[in-house]
Order: C-alpha cells, then sequence, then structure tokens
C-alpha cells in the first residue's frame, strides 16, 4: 500500500513539473515569436522611405499596440537579451520616425548620425592611443 502511495506521489511530481516546464516553454515561444514580429514590422519600416503621413499614422498606432503588448505581457516573461532586443528594435523604429520627420527639411538624419559617429570613434581611437602610449612610456622599457 505504501508503496503504490509513494508511487502515486511521485508520478503526480513528476506531472506536475512535465506541465510547468511546458507551460515554461510555450510562454518562451510566445515571447519569440513577438520579438520576431517586432523585427519584421521594424525592418520593414527602414527599408521602405517613401513612406506617406497616413501610412505613418498607421505604423504608430501598430507601434502602440506592439508597445503595450510588451509591456503589459512580454516584459514580465523575457529575459535581459531580450529586453535588450525589443529596445534596440524600438529605437531604431523612434530614429525612422524622427528621420522621417526632420528629414524633410534638414537632410537625412541618419546619415548625419553615422558621420558624426565615425568621427567620435575615430576620435575616441586617438585619445586610446594616447592613453596606451601614456601608460607604456610609465611602465614601459625601450
Amino acid at each position: 500500500m505504501k508503496k503504490q502511495f509513494f508511487f502515486t506521489m511521485l508520478l503526480m511530481l513528476c506531472s506536475m513539473g512535465a506541465i510547468a516546464q511546458n507551460k515554461a516553454t510555450a510562454a518562451n515561444d510566445s515571447v519569440t515569436i513577438f520579438l520576431n514580429n517586432f523585427k519584421t514590422f521594424v525592418s520593414e519600416i527602414q527599408v521602405n522611405d517613401s513612406t506617406t503621413e497616413k501610412q505613418f499614422e498607421e505604423l504608430e498606432l501598430r507601434y502602440k499596440n506592439f508597445n503595450k503588448l510588451y509591456t503589459e505581457k512580454f516584459k514580465k516573461q523575457m529575459t535581459n537579451d531580450q529586453i535588450s532586443d525589443f529596445t534596440k528594435y524600438k529605437t531604431r523604429y523612434k530614429v525612422k520616425v524622427l528621420d522621417h520627420k526632420v528629414g524633410k527639411k534638414t537632410g537625412k538624419l541618419s546619415q548625419k548620425a553615422d558621420t558624426i559617429g565615425q568621427k567620435m570613434g575615430e576620435g575616441l581611437k586617438k585619445a586610446g592611443s594616447e592613453i596606451g602610449g601614456f601608460v607604456k612610456g610609465i611602465f614601459g622599457k625601450d
């Protein structure tokens, strides 16, 4: 009788563990699908340079729906890497919208940002070289 009881308890514990694992896997799969859908949404916007004002209004509604789902449902289930990915695509969307709004008057914002980033990178490399030379000068022997 005790053997049957313990066997039944063991079977129930294993079953509960399997059910919990299936729920965790399903939640992870839904997060992955959500991220892929958001990535596709942002990628399509980035490629299209001929979006009209009306289309941007519709895209903004879709973006708000993605953001609402993220906040209310998926953020709690996401890993740090997944949150980082969502934020990366969210930023790309915002840059594209800003580029559209500002770009009409001042030229392509993303091109200007790339140029500024490139110049900053070159400056940081030079500063890093100077620091490296300083450290070698203190501790190195020729």
